[in-house]
């Protein structure tokens, strides 16, 4: 419990320094360049009750939801197949390889000119951005797995989904949770990025829309305020899968 308290003061102490070291600074600089953090909690007030900045914010996170359980599904699967197939992993992991290096922005791109300026093309080019760094993490976590525990699976004559369960799963979950928490942090700036360039919603949208007009204020709002639901996901999500993902490595040691 202590432990606990421990770590939520010094969070919050963290919190409370940058928003002091942001305020000093941007005492030193002209309001256009760097507006207040007052400022800007007032913009995100005011956007929130009488603007679109809700409606924004849960387009992105429609859309980084949906591409993000998709990649996950799919790069882990292929992860876990590529760890465990040395075939496999030589014939298709080169291709993985290629989409992973290919940059976001000619993805979005040919995935926008070949069907179109929706919200499929726009999900398709984040999940064609993402699955690659999920495949990769899973079959490098595969393949540290520890080979006595397949020999018990073996020799205990486990069948395929007891090995699954037993064996191989607990071993994975610190590495599912590794690419979740990754792969959250890289979503959403990857929609951010998509939206900037093809829809006519969400934060990328929006910020797209106040660069026309170079307002900083506004656009430092809508990426503290998302900022404030990615940072709430780990808090409540992320951490508490990752501490139950580990609590047998705990008991272990």
């Amino acid at each position: 419990m202590n432990g606990s308290v421990g770590r939520g003061f010094r969070f919050i102490l963290s919190i409370a320094g940058f928003v002091v070291l942001w305020g000093l600074v941007a005492g030193l600089l002209q309001p256009r360049n760097l507006p207040t953090p007052w400022a800007v909690l007032g913009f995100i007030g005011t956007d929130l009750v009488h603007g679109d900045m809700l409606f924004n914010i849960a387009m992105t996170l429609w859309r980084a939801g949906v591409a993000f359980f998709v990649a996950m599904a799919i790069g882990c699967g292929l992860g876990f197949l590529f760890g465990r197939s040395q075939a496999a992993d030589e014939a298709f992991m080169p291709w993985v390889l290629v989409l992973m290096n290919t940059p976001v922005l000619v993805i979005a791109a040919l995935c926008y000119i070949w069907f179109g300026l929706n919200d499929a093309s726009a999900i398709l080019a984040v999940f064609l951005s993402k699955f690659p760094n999920n495949t990769i993490i899973l079959r490098d976590g595969v393949r540290s797995f520890d080979p006595g525990l397949d020999d018990i699976g073996v020799i205990y004559r486990f069948s395929l989904l007891t090995r699954f369960r037993q064996i191989w799963l607990p071993q994975a979950m610190p590495f599912v949770i590794a690419a979740t928490r990754s792969g959250i942090g890289i979503v959403w700036k990857i929609v951010l990025v998509v939206e900037f360039f093809g829809l006519s919603n969400g934060v990328g949208f929006a910020i797209s829309r106040y660069f026309s007009v170079f307002a900083i204020k506004e656009i430092i709002g809508y990426s503290v305020a998302f900022s404030f639901v990615m940072l709430a996901v780990e808090l409540l999500i992320l951490q508490p899968l990752d501490n139950h993902a580990r609590r047998w490595r705990l008991a272990a040691s």
